[in-house]
């Protein structure tokens, strides 16, 4: 083996569900939801917000949801007119019970406007009877705000009061408290017990998380068709965050019959919603030949109308069009212009496709520094191509020791070039003493993965 070692680079982002992202990611979001469930869109839009500070986040996925509470905050003040009609028209006998409607609702707005102390008196108007002012009550503690600090446990509190009267937005809320363990210790079987008396009532959020929590196996042992029962009634809803799973499970197999035109039919479903993720599995679908004629301009379309929402896989993808000239004409600066922008989100496959652009002169002047730059900004998110290419340039420059330390983490991932490259500073003493068995122990893990130059250098030193 020379110095030199060719680079081994993967460029598309495969199928996405909602698990390509971090746990404070959906963290945010859950709890964005929780208010978003409670008619609480400002403060929901807030912690939508707090989701873009994560690592990776999908900021076409924020975007979707900031704008639904914008809608629903609109629909709520048309509510609050409607009421008020109803109460002007009700008769003597409906006349306390409409106008305890439109005061929870008036509630609902007044918090919506940051008038917190005015929205809490309401609610605790009728709070010893109406499950929305008890949740209304609750959701004051979970955000800490009318006079109250941040009190999970009491909020947990007023959330069981409306939840046991059957309001189904309380009842997702406890689930959501005992998935995450706010005030109490997570507990996954609590919140499926909670999601499940909300989605026998049809709440739409619950029968998503319901799938979630049986598609990761969650309190429950992992159970595909589960999931789909679940995501198939959120979708029959129109749910798109559940159609993109459903395409999902369809593309990969899981729980039903491999199926690509059903992957396509779902996806196209969330896609007609401008959901970003359902766009770019389209795209997938077209670029790769999934069920379709394969055709590269479909595949471009799809995935610029992703990317325009800031979806950074599509980004990434639609970058790598530009970059090998497929379906348009080849454009090292489109895609270094569309690498960026996914690299930008901490999108690990960008940031390793700019390094491998820096590293080869794609467009940019060539810059060995740059490219370990993006590199390390990858591999340190836990890529192992990036890892890969990362240890490559180390050994490039003769830094054994940072080479078999980033060879050494690829190789653990199963990377099958880096088992091979490991085994060879093994054999060498490059960076470690020299060691022909554990040479010999990563050659055969990389030749079990058909890893030609390994089968090679384990044959030359098993003879």
């Amino acid at each position: 083996m020379k110095r030199t070692l060719s680079i081994f680079i993967l460029l598309l982002a495969a199928f996405a569900v909602s698990a390509q992202f971090s746990p404070c990611y959906y963290e945010k979001i859950e709890m964005g939801d929780n208010l978003f469930n409670s008619r609480m869109y400002n403060e929901a839009k807030k912690k939508y917000n707090l989701a873009l500070s994560c690592p990776h986040p999908n900021t076409a996925e924020v975007a979707a949801k900031k704008k639904k509470c914008d809608e629903k905050l609109a629909e709520l003040r048309q509510k609050v007119e409607a009421q008020k009609k109803k109460v002007s028209e009700a008769s003597n006998a409906q006349q306390k019970a409409e106008e305890e409607k439109l005061d929870v609702l008036q509630a609902s707005l007044l918090a919506n406007e940051e008038r917190y102390a005015d929205a809490l008196a309401i609610f605790r108007k009728y709070s010893s009877t109406n499950p929305e002012a008890q949740c209304g009550i609750g959701n004051m503690y979970f955000m800490g705000v009318a006079g109250f600090k941040q009190d999970y446990q009491e909020a947990i509190k007023w959330y069981r009061k409306a939840a046991d009267r059957g309001l189904p937005e309380a009842q997702h809320n406890l689930g959501v408290m005992y998935k995450f363990g706010y005030g109490v210790d997570v507990d996954y079987q609590e919140a499926i017990r909670w999601y499940t008396k909300a989605a026998n009532q049809g709440f739409v959020y619950s029968q998503h998380n319901l799938g979630d929590m049986y598609e990761d196996g969650l309190g429950v042992n992992v159970n595909y068709q589960e999931a789909m029962k679940w995501y198939r009634k959120a979708a029959d809803q129109g749910l798109p965050e559940s159609q993109v799973n459903i395409g999902y499970l369809y593309s990969n197999g899981l729980g039903v019959s491999q199926s690509y035109s059903e992957a396509m039919k779902w996806f196209r479903m969330a896609a007609e919603q401008g959901e970003a993720m359902a766009q770019s599995n389209i795209g997938i679908m077209y670029e790769k030949g999934y069920g379709v004629t394969q055709n590269y301009q479909e595949a471009l379309k799809w995935y610029r109308k992703a990317a325009e929402q800031g979806y950074s896989d599509a980004q990434n993808n639609l970058a790598f069009l530009y970059r090998d000239g497929l379906g348009v004409p080849k454009d090292y600066q489109e895609a270094l212009k569309w690498y960026r922008k996914a690299a930008d989100q901490d999108n690990p496959i960008a940031q390793n496709a700019l390094g491998y652009m820096y590293s080869n002169g794609f467009g940019v002047s060539k810059s060995v520094s740059e490219a370990m730059k993006w590199y390390r900004k990858a591999a340190e998110q836990g890529y192992a191509s990036a890892q890969y290419n990362l240890a490559v340039d180390y050994f490039e420059e003769e830094n054994d020791t940072e080479a078999i330390k980033w060879y050494r983490k690829a190789a653990e991932q199963g990377h099958p070039d880096a088992q091979n490259n490991l085994g060879y500073m093994y054999e060498n003493g490059y960076g470690v003493n020299k060691d022909v068995q554990e040479a010999i122990k990563w050659y055969r893990k990389a030749a079990a993965q058909g890893n030609g130059p390994a089968k090679q250098n384990l044959d030359r030193l098993q003879r």
